[in-house]
């Protein structure tokens, strides 16, 4: 009955992440840490660090979904040591 905005994914390097789904006309939401704050832990900054959230929501078709997953699986080829 319900269903997310964005699904979340850890990437070792989100701005890259980000730059090449834009690149492929993918929008991304991420968070940040606010600069005024201290992270409580290291675990706590590695999520804002490297958490960036991809759209999932109603509004998109499997179509739009197979774009996703097309961008992502040629990122993830291309940088794949």
């Amino acid at each position: 009955t319900s269903a997310p905005l964005y699904f979340h994914i850890f990437a070792k390097d989100k701005a890259l992440l980000a730059k090449h789904l834009k690149m492929n006309g993918i929008d991304t939401w991420s968070y940040h840490m606010p600069k005024f704050l201290d992270p409580p832990d290291k675990e706590i900054l590695y999520i804002y660090e490297h958490t960036l959230f991809l759209p999932c929501d109603q509004r998109y078709t499997e179509n739009d979904m197979k774009i996703l997953c097309d961008a992502l699986e040629k990122y993830e080829k291309a940088n794949t040591i």
